[in-house]
């Protein structure tokens, strides 16, 4: 059985989703009756979508630390303890978007995103999170700039749509159900515990969607380029291939995503 938390969310919905699709067992599970919730349905495998993120940005928890804590540090601390107790394997929701030097990095470069380097309230929680879940059977799953062909405030592409200003920066992204479909593939396969980038092949500028964007008619004007800023963050994939897990190509998911765009309806 799998626990889900935050099965609302725009990540843990395509959980919801996929694992409906693939018949696989699952539940959604409540972050305030977690201790009820474990001794009755005892999970092997618990997924940690939930998280603090004001709707309009995550810059946003700069200014709601306590509720960013509670729901970003706080609750995997406390998830981490009871799939100790219960020798349940835990899923944590991560983000790969840890670096800035334009360089390429693999899960075991220490990130440059965090307290005591440059980061928001919402990245330097998500790093202390990763630290808090390693005392327990657990995968972190990090993740970056998750999009697909669903209009949805969450989507990064549709944030390139709504931006007046794009930083040209060359960064590694998620298409959702490529990231879910792999996640749940290195349960599947009982992939070494740890940690995985889940994102998908290369990297691309934000400035190459936002033109494709642009050519489909999705976007209808162009934005103000800034350049500068605190650099590209990049993330090898190649221990997710590594144990037999594919994931396609940047630039395939966008084009496929914008050629199927659906908008808000």
């Amino acid at each position: 059985m799998i626990a889900l938390l935050g099965s609302h969310g725009y990540i843990g919905s395509a959980f919801a989703e996929e694992m409906t699709r693939q018949g696989i067992e699952w539940t959604a599970v409540d972050y305030r009756n977690l201790g009820s919730a474990f001794a009755f349905i005892y999970p092997d495998l618990v997924i940690n979508c939930a998280a603090f993120i004001p709707k309009t940005s995550v810059e946003e928890c700069d200014k709601f630390k306590a509720e960013t804590i509670r729901g970003n540090l706080l609750l995997p601390l406390r998830l981490s303890e009871l799939c100790e107790y219960y020798s349940a394997t835990l899923a944590q929701i991560s983000t790969g978007y840890l670096w800035r030097d334009g360089l390429e990095h693999a899960e075991d470069d220490p990130p440059q995103r965090m307290f005591d380097g440059y980061c928001g309230f919402y990245i330097g929680t998500k790093v202390l999170a990763e630290e808090a879940v390693r005392s327990c059977k657990h995968y972190i799953w990090r993740l970056s700039l998750a999009f697909d062909e669903r209009d949805n405030e969450r989507n990064y592409l549709t944030k390139l749509c709504d931006f007046p200003d794009v930083f040209d920066r060359d960064n590694s992204v998620s298409h959702r159900f490529d990231f879910v479909r792999s996640c749940l593939e290195l349960w599947r396969r009982r992939a070494p515990y740890g940690t995985y980038n889940v994102m998908n092949q290369g990297n691309i500028k934000a400035t190459q969607i936002v033109e494709l964007l642009i050519r489909a008619g999705i976007r209808k004007t162009k934005p103000r380029i800034v350049t500068g800023g605190h650099g590209d963050s990049k993330a090898s994939v190649s221990k997710l291939l590594s144990v037999g897990i594919p994931i396609r190509s940047c630039e395939e998911a966008i084009e496929e995503s914008i050629n199927n765009w659906i908008p808000k309806t």
